[in-house]
């Protein structure tokens, strides 16, 4: 059913707050790796770790943290503002038409086919809203109000529409995302068995959690779960 405007509203502020809040989180799980984890724990332990627990300076294991992390960040970042450059560009708009065009005669686009999506009477699906005739696999998106070829879903995850101009980045990133938190987790997780001090180790599993339960459980869940939003 059509959704209302204060809906669509909703859903497009949605879209714009929560790649900030995703990306306000890597750079929160960046400082926990690189400051607390790299420098503050393998690099330059305290002194009171090097004399009660022996835990002295590993440049080794640092480094190896370091230079993992920054690969999988890179590649997931990579493909997150990839996939929102096809969402902010053109993820697939199907051009605004006038009413005059619903009893006219379809575009060399159809007419060039041999066989197409179609109406009763014979002709491609028009589109009431956008004013024009609707390609296969086109729906069009309530939260846009535009016609999308090859709509998959509304992300708010990814800022916006998934369609065939970003699935591929939108996998991709879902694929590093999942590697990259996968690694975060495993690693403060095993330091964290070696600390000692209570507020120490919250502080590091806060990260892990909240970086796991940003990027990894709620664009897979928003994909398993996601189907165009038509009206």
């Amino acid at each position: 059913m059509p959704r209302t405007p204060v809906e669509r509203a909703v859903s497009r502020w949605t879209a714009i707050i929560i790649p900030l809040i995703m990306i306000g989180s890597a750079a929160y799980g960046t400082w926990c790796i690189v400051v607390k984890v790299a420098v503050e724990y393998l690099l330059n332990p305290p002194k009171s770790y090097r004399r009660n627990f022996h835990i002295h300076p590993r440049h080794g294991a640092a480094i190896a943290v370091l230079v993992l992390y920054f690969i999988l960040l890179f590649l997931m970042a990579i493909t997150y503002f990839r996939t929102l450059q096809v969402i902010w560009m053109d993820p697939g708009y199907i051009p605004l038409g006038n009413a005059s065009q619903k009893g006219g005669i379809p575009g060399p686009e159809f007419t060039a086919k041999d066989a197409f999506v179609c109406d009763s009477n014979g002709k491609p699906r028009f589109c009431d809203h956008c004013n024009n005739f609707k390609p296969d696999r086109t729906h069009h998106c309530s939260e846009v109000e535009r016609c999308v070829r090859r709509m998959d879903h509304f992300c708010p995850w990814a800022g916006g529409i998934i369609s065939e101009h970003n699935m591929k980045f939108f996998l991709q990133f879902l694929f590093y995302g999942f590697f990259y938190n996968l690694f975060l987790i495993v690693t403060i997780g095993v330091l964290m068995q070696e600390r000692k001090r209570k507020v120490s180790r919250y502080f590091c599993f806060l990260a892990s959690f909240i970086s796991f339960a940003i990027f990894g459980s709620g664009p897979l869940l928003d994909y398993k779960s996601g189907k165009p939003t038509k009206s």
